[in-house]
């Protein structure tokens, strides 16, 4: 089972919050929640691996999607969050939180974070990269180029299917797949699939701990009463282990 804390509050309440403070509330909870739903679903199109190699084509269509879709947003939240005004406020509450007495090693764990996106997610890094020329789209150039790396006799696969959802592009794909990779490689050396998913993962770690951090604070500063009783309320919830679960790579027709 799951255990989750409901703590519920007012428009009101978050008013009482002055407007920088309620911002990053906002800013650091969305991104913390889309960033935690994507790592979800890219961990299961991994868990579609290793199979056959024709089932083996989505799958990795569907990871190196949701990567992609990932490091975008990723680097989205950290445009925001990573401003010097919103920098200046974790300060304050790393401050503020560490005086409390509050744990150590979410105080830690934030400062942490806070120097692993600046590392992964500055100008120029691998992961800006990425987003930059592969992210929402890859274009003509980029597609051309990764194409004309490929060796001659490399073999492409498309699947052809009588069911639209069954067709994998797999020429197209691989060449884009290509495009990801070499974008964010160097002379040095070449990124290999793991490694990304590695970044990936301490990427999305460090943003989940500031926004942790930042949610603390801001509960124990704006809505301490309904906070303090919130943690006295715990439930239930189902769970799953998502480690055995992977996504569908191939649909069944519909019924008559």
């Amino acid at each position: 089972m799951a255990v989750v804390y409901p703590h519920s509050f007012t428009k009101a309440d978050l008013s009482n919050a002055s407007a920088d403070d309620l911002m990053l509330f906002l800013l650091a909870g969305h991104a913390a929640n889309d960033v935690q739903i994507l790592q979800r679903l890219l961990l299961m199109a991994v868990g579609a691996l290793d199979q056959d190699k024709y089932a083996n084509l989505p799958a990795l269509a569907q990871s190196m999607l949701l990567a992609r879709v990932l490091i975008t947003r990723l680097a989205a939240s950290w445009d925001e969050i990573g401003r010097d005004k919103y920098q200046r406020l974790l300060d304050q509450a790393e401050a503020d939180l560490e005086a409390r007495g509050a744990p150590a090693g979410e105080i830690e764990a934030c400062r942490a974070g806070r120097e692993t996106l600046r590392k992964l997610l500055a100008d120029g890094s691998m992961l800006v990269k990425i987003r930059n020329k592969t992210g929402a789209h890859t274009d003509r150039k980029t597609l051309r180029e990764a194409f004309d790396s490929a060796p001659g006799e490399y073999e492409f696969i498309d699947l052809l299917a009588p069911i639209a959802g069954n067709y994998l592009h797999g020429a197209a794909d691989d060449v884009a797949t290509r495009a990801l990779l070499e974008t964010a490689s160097n002379a040095e050396s070449e990124l290999a699939i793991q490694e990304l998913g590695e970044l990936l993962t301490e990427a999305a770690s460090a943003l989940s701990a500031v926004s942790s951090l930042w949610t603390m604070y801001f509960n124990i500063t704006y809505l301490r009463i309904s906070f303090d009783k919130a943690r006295k309320g715990s439930k239930d919830m189902q769970g799953v282990d998502i480690t055995v679960m992977s996504l569908p790579v191939f649909i069944e027709p519909p019924g008559d």
